[in-house]
């Protein structure tokens, strides 16, 4: 088994446990099309914020109330505001080992980008684009590539939809929209990359089928086929040498 078989398989296996909530996926799966924790982005939410609250708050430090405290609105409630203001309790956290900051945010993009968010989407896109690049010579990197492209499509997408007054689409519409707009970057890629067929090669002319240099070739016409007696040419060229007539039967 290939290293990329086995790397496909060990994702296959994380994902089938991510749906069936026995595994969390991390930022970086979900950039590579990992499902949400039970395949639903609210379950995902309360799961993260649970285990991240309990992290922090096993530390006690005072500086991280800001963060504990909005990690367990999370756990009540999975809203986009509460995303949001997670997100802005980053902001106040100094560098503390052992707190994921750059990895929660990044997390939060996600999240927002799939709640309908135009400008988590777009860095979203961003930093699929980035994954995509730094591993050109993977195997991975054109579902990146489709990835990113598909995120930003969104992304517009969604600043335009932002313009229109009442337009609502649910999450699960949102993500249809951009795995749709996934296969359609797909299948235009393969068909770019696909090798070209041959063109046909022009037919072969027999060269007994064409007579000396000012001499007619003999033949019948059938049924619009060209049919040349080689035979009948050779006993007239004899024919006219010794001035005999030519008996054809």
């Amino acid at each position: 088994m290939s290293a990329t078989d086995s790397q496909a398989r060990h994702f296959s296996r994380r994902l089938s446990a991510a749906t069936q909530g026995l595994h969390l996926p991390s930022e970086d799966e979900l950039l590579h099309g990992m499902s949400f924790f039970r395949d639903d982005l609210g379950e995902d939410i309360r799961e993260y914020a649970e285990r991240l609250s309990r992290r922090i708050r096993k530390r006690g430090n005072p500086a991280l109330a800001s963060l504990a405290a909005a990690l367990d609105e999370l756990t009540v409630e999975q809203s986009e505001d509460g995303v949001q203001c997670l997100e802005k309790s980053l902001d106040d956290v100094d560098d503390v080992k052992g707190v994921p900051v750059e990895a929660c945010r990044l997390r939060c993009r996600y999240y927002l980008a799939s709640f309908g968010d135009p400008g988590a989407a777009a860095s979203i896109a961003g930093e699929a684009a980035t994954q995509a690049l730094r591993g050109i010579n993977g195997s991975d990197e054109l579902r990146m590539v489709v990835r990113a492209l598909a995120w930003a499509v969104m992304a517009r997408t969604l600043a335009h939809a932002a313009k229109v007054d009442g337009l609502y689409a649910s999450r699960r519409s949102l993500s249809h929209m951009r795995h749709g707009y996934e296969r359609q970057f797909e299948a235009t890629i393969q068909r770019a990359v696909r090798p070209k067929e041959p063109e046909p090669k022009p037919a072969v002319v027999d060269d007994l089928a064409v007579g000396p240099e000012g001499e007619e070739p003999d033949a019948a016409d059938m049924d619009g086929s060209v049919v040349v007696f080689t035979s009948i040419r050779t006993e007239r060229r004899r024919a006219r040498r010794h001035g005999a007539p030519l008996d054809i039967g």
